[in-house]
């Protein structure tokens, strides 16, 4: 979800890199709003571009296109390209005699798997945040359930793990009168994305609230949207059926968006 979070607002605003390369302070702001203060972003920043959902031009990142198809993929599908891309840096399974079995070595053995390259123990340092934040390492250095089995290369037997794990995904919400809407449980991506070009999330928790307003009609409007696609999206997705309010709100931010004309002299 977090990840999620980065790459739609990198669709809005490329991520500005210091000369460095380092993530500048205005931007860890921007992004640490989006995803919320008890994650860390760097490891996310590092698996997005990884796993190739994030490219860098110049001094920015900024979405692929297999990021943005990756925003519509299902939960598991999401987590295993991210899961695949990041394993293929590890030492491998028995490398310099630490580890046996298949798939990579032991994550304490990493800081040590290549004594020749200085820099390697701060990269192993890092990598090993990476796996902590996506839930391939447990803090102590643990593999969970679905570790074990992306080690045995079997992704069904790793998509019906973690999916056993994961909150269940919904696909409907409750449009309130005030405006808002909130989602029951984590809404499936696909939706999610398109909910969130229509309305602003004001809350980072698995119900989650999002507010309509006329600048977020607006700018879905101003991205091809209607009045009349916007309402059969919401109606589809809606379990408190469509109210008036919302059906006002769209309608007059339509009647105000088509009504703007720009000339020049």
């Amino acid at each position: 979800g977090a990840m999620s979070d980065i790459l739609l607002s990198a669709l809005e605003n490329p991520i500005a890199l210091l000369g460095t390369g380092l993530l500048g302070a205005t931007d860890r702001r921007r992004l640490t709003d989006e995803i919320g203060e008890h994650l860390e972003i760097d490891p996310l920043l590092a698996l997005a571009e990884t796993a190739g959902l994030l490219l860098r031009d110049g001094r920015t990142l900024v979405p692929s296109l297999e990021g943005e198809i990756w925003l519509g993929d299902e939960t598991p599908a999401r987590w295993m390209r991210v899961a695949r891309a990041f394993v293929r840096q590890l030492p491998p399974a028995g490398f310099s005699g630490s580890g046996t079995g298949v798939g990579w070595t032991p994550a304490p053995t990493w800081p040590t798997a290549y004594p020749a390259d200085a820099s390697w123990p701060n990269r192993a340092g890092a990598l090993r945040a990476q796996g902590v934040a996506w839930g391939l390492l447990a803090a102590d250095g643990s593999e969970p359930p679905w570790t074990l089995a992306l080690r045995d290369g079997d992704d069904d037997a790793v998509a019906a793990t973690l999916a056993a794990a994961l909150p269940g995904e919904v696909d409907r919400i409750y449009l309130q009168n005030d405006l808002t809407a909130i989602s029951p449980g984590p809404l499936r991506p696909a939706l999610e994305r398109r909910l969130r070009t229509l309305a602003r999330r004001e809350s980072h928790a698995q119900a989650s609230t999002f507010r309509f307003n006329d600048s977020t009609i607006g700018g879905a409007l101003g991205h091809g949207e209607t009045a009349e696609t916007i309402l059969a999206f919401l109606g589809e997705l809606s379990l408190t059926g469509l109210p008036q309010p919302r059906e006002y709100l769209v309608r007059s931010s339509a009647d105000r968006h088509g009504s703007i004309r720009v000339t020049g002299e």
